[in-house]
């Protein structure tokens, strides 16, 4: 019912894995600097903390290997060499279901950079949102058009206005009915509180739980319009309702 937004293709996700063939091409030795670079460009601890570790566990097996190897026995340091080797294959596995991840990483970057046409881009990640009034401005009292000296003659020397408010005006409009629900946090919010936002049915609501929990959390506000197919003006009805959160980490 509410299509996927367009996401990028196979040749753009083959371009974003090029560091796990460092990992392969590594032979053990360097295979964990591909998870330091891609730990420190996505700022995550855990995914260069596990790069480090496997450089120190490779660099450690080359040194044990090299001074228990001796060049007239074949088979010492054999197992030293079968450890060094597991721990290659372990890292390249290792890098192979982080690329998951940092793809998606990647896809999120290029949702919240990307303008979405009809609503307004926030200047930075967390910025307050600038709401626009509920209330339209308030029309003008009409004011009668009738002189004043053709309901009488007034007294003389006494100088009458042109125009007097009319009887009938027209009534002022009426000020949006204030709601109890509360801000709704896009990032957090169950079924039930979307469900209050105006034009969010039961599909709408569950496509968006599904994209939220496959993105990992929304980076924006446009983003939440976006993936939820809200025109422009549904997107301003509700707009001072929204609230955002940081989106979970992986």
């Amino acid at each position: 019912m509410y299509p996927a937004p367009a996401r990028p293709g196979f040749g753009w996700k083959l371009l974003q894995s090029w560091w796990v063939l460092i990992s392969i091409l590594g032979f053990g030795c360097f295979s964990g600097a591909g998870l330091v670079l891609v730990g420190l460009r996505a700022r995550k601890p855990v995914w260069w903390g596990c790069g480090v570790g496997y450089l120190l566990i490779d660099t450690g097996l080359i040194v044990a290997f090299d001074k228990v190897s001796d060049p007239t026995d074949t088979s010492s340091g054999g197992g030293f060499a079968v450890l060094w080797l597991l721990v290659w294959i372990v890292c390249i596995v290792h890098s192979f279901v982080l690329n998951v991840y940092w793809l998606r990483w990647q896809e999120q970057r290029l949702a919240a950079a990307a303008p979405v046409s009809g609503y307004p881009q926030q200047a930075a990640f967390g910025s307050p949102v600038a709401f626009g009034s509920p209330v339209g401005p308030a029309s003008a009292v009409p004011y009668s058009s009738v002189p004043y000296a053709a309901q009488g003659t007034p007294p003389h020397g006494f100088a009458p206005p042109q125009q007097v408010p009319s009887t009938s005006s027209t009534p002022w409009p009426a000020a949006t009915p204030w709601t109890p629900s509360g801000p709704v946090d896009v990032n957090t919010a169950d079924a039930a509180m979307l469900s209050t936002l105006d034009d969010f049915d039961a599909g709408r609501v569950a496509y968006v739980l599904s994209e939220r929990q496959r993105r990992g959390g929304f980076t924006s506000l446009a983003e939440f319009a976006a993936t939820a197919q809200l025109a422009p003006h549904q997107f301003e009805r509700i707009q001072h309702r929204l609230t955002l959160s940081l989106p979970r980490r992986y």
